[in-house]
């Protein structure tokens, strides 16, 4: 069960919210803010898993609010919301600890998919939210990444299981685990949401 505190100041977006996540077990809203301040006092209150909260809050943005769990209750994961496809913004988000971002436009399913995913620990970017990671045919890889490590790196930010890309790359989850294993000894990274980070910031370009 992957307890969610909702975090917008609108209430009419906090309501639809509450209505996808209650359409399917495996979810429960724990608490209800409007402001990056009130995720913080409910974080220290109440049992959250996963907190998803708008970027563009005022005074404390979303992005601030990463920041700030980080420090203070690591283990609580955050989702953001963004109004806008901005590479950027995503890249600064994730930087600051966000393990998911979603815009404000998404479908009920994927936004049910990006709490799964960061609720079992693994990043979710949404497809609108960065930019096209692939290198093109011919092209130098960087850090000697082979083929097959560049295709498991491309789609790390879906915030698929290893289960998922072997089923998509026709190889088994081990053959995937490998690949990943020795794609993050290259980048000299220790997870997944650090080589999430690297493909957002343009490694395999």
């Amino acid at each position: 069960m992957a307890r969610v505190l909702l975090i917008n100041d609108q209430p009419v977006f906090r309501f639809g919210l509450n209505a996808i996540l209650g359409e399917e077990a495996g979810f429960h809203v724990v608490g209800e803010g409007e402001t990056g301040q009130d995720a913080l006092r409910l974080c220290a209150s109440v049992p959250a898993d996963i907190v998803m909260v708008d970027i563009g809050l005022r005074p404390m943005s979303g992005i601030d609010v990463c920041t700030e769990l980080r420090r203070r209750q690591a283990m609580v994961r955050v989702i953001v919301w963004t109004a806008f496809s901005d590479d950027y913004l995503t890249r600064e988000a994730v930087q600051a600890g966000a393990s998911g971002v979603l815009p404000k436009h998404v479908s009920p399913s994927t936004v049910r998919d990006a709490i799964r995913a960061v609720h079992t620990g693994r990043p979710f970017i949404a497809s609108s939210c960065r930019s096209n990671e692939g290198v093109t045919d011919g092209a130098q890889r960087p850090f000697r990444l082979t083929p097959q490590e560049v295709r498991v790196l491309q789609l790390l930010p879906r915030g698929l299981t290893n289960r998922e890309i072997g089923d998509q790359l026709g190889v088994t989850d081990q053959t995937i685990k490998s690949h990943l294993s020795s794609a993050m000894r290259k980048l000299q990274v220790a997870t997944r949401v650090e080589a999430t980070t690297a493909v957002l910031e343009g490694c395999l370009r």
